[in-house]
């Protein structure tokens, strides 16, 4: 029997604890007969003679299991059960009680006793009680375990899928960029053009992060723009600039399906808008962008310059840098304007960025893109 009912499984720690058992009532006969009986069962028991010297016991957080008369000359047994259930939520209580205090009895069952045992009662049913009692402990902790770890399980099983579409949406990237041999790289160059503003700006590492993370993926949505619009060598006729338009929309909607963080939407979204409220998709202005959306702008508008197109050859790093101080605080934000100004000029006097701090540990969401 001992082996049955003496010890219950401690999920959280992995191993076996003894049921500890305290009995309470302030007449020692009674305290050293029910003790006995559980003993003989296979528990583990302690006695208390009064409320208070039940406390102190039930202070160590080690009974399983509290077994109390009613009808004590201190604080009582209803007072008591209040005081360990406020010590213990999972504390199994079972009360004792002569057939002369059955309507306290119930009373006290009211409050938050599992089940009450009338004087005098046998060892069988003192047992079979206390096993009840234990049982409904072991399924209820149980339960909560496991609904635990399966919401551990759901959450870990979610950000592995997040981050594999992740990074097949980063391959797509690539794949897009690969059809246009004028844009080859311009992600990479845009995401590492962005975390140095960021940098620069003194952004905290986690946004960086994600702003180095919206660099990689803004032009994702040109997936579902058409080959003949995306590779035209010549200008776009109005219904094809539409169309051309509508890639940050498509590329937050293809990211939008794994819940990523809001920052990476903006990102996505809004890196064509403008300082002037003259870009796309939304016409937003000034602060109405997000800061990540300005930062990628700068970042980009630098890199589709210094780059060809079949409609012109690339500006020269001098004629680029002209043209974003033109168009600072037209359609560039001027913070991210100056920070990028300033990084360029440290960079070409091969002067480094002054060292950072140690960074904290990356995101889930990066890491799983090994993005440094």
């Amino acid at each position: 029997m001992g082996e049955t009912f003496g010890t219950e499984y401690d999920f959280t720690r992995n191993q076996t604890i003894p049921n500890r058992i305290l009995v309470v009532d302030d007449e020692s006969v009674v305290c050293v007969m029910v003790s006995g009986i559980l003993v003989n069962a296979g528990f583990t028991c302690d006695i208390a003679l009064s409320e208070n010297e039940a406390l102190q016991h039930l202070a160590s957080g080690c009974y399983t299991c509290l077994i109390s008369d009613i009808r004590m000359p201190g604080i009582g047994g209803v007072e008591l059960i209040k005081r360990a259930r406020a010590m213990d939520r999972d504390l199994e209580i079972i009360l004792m009680t002569g057939l002369v205090d059955a309507a306290t009895a119930r009373a006290a069952l009211k409050t938050d006793a599992r089940d009450c045992l009338v004087k005098p009662f046998e060892a069988e049913e003192l047992v079979h009680t206390v096993v009840n009692a234990l049982e409904h402990r072991r399924l209820v902790l149980e339960n909560r375990y496991y609904q635990q770890h399966l919401e551990e399980k759901v959450a870990q099983q979610a950000e592995m899928i997040r981050s594999q579409f992740l990074a097949a949406i980063r391959s797509l990237a690539k794949a897009e960029e690969a059809r246009d041999e004028y844009t080859r790289g311009h992600s990479d160059r845009v995401s590492d053009l962005a975390l140095m503003i960021a940098r620069t700006m003194g952004i905290p590492y986690q946004e960086r992060s994600m702003i180095q993370l919206a660099g990689l993926l803004h032009d994702v949505g040109k997936i579902g723009v058409p080959d003949q619009i995306l590779l035209k060598p010549g200008a776009l006729t109005a219904p094809e600039w539409q169309i051309m338009k509508m890639h940050p929309v498509i590329g937050r909607d293809i990211i939008a399906q794994i819940d990523p963080p809001p920052l990476l939407i903006e990102g996505i979204l809004q890196h064509h808008e403008r300082w002037d409220g003259k870009g796309y998709p939304e016409g937003r202005s000034k602060t109405g962008i997000a800061q990540i959306g300005r930062i990628l702008a700068v970042a980009d508008c630098f890199d589709a310059m210094t780059s060809a197109r079949p409609y012109r050859p690339a500006f020269s790093t001098e004629e680029a840098l002209d043209r974003i101080r033109q168009a600072r605080e037209t359609q560039l934000d001027p913070e991210a304007t100056d920070a990028f100004l300033y990084a360029i000029e440290r960079r070409q006097n091969q002067t480094p960025l002054p060292v950072e701090t140690p960074a904290p540990a990356v995101p889930n969401l990066q890491a799983a893109l090994c993005i440094a």
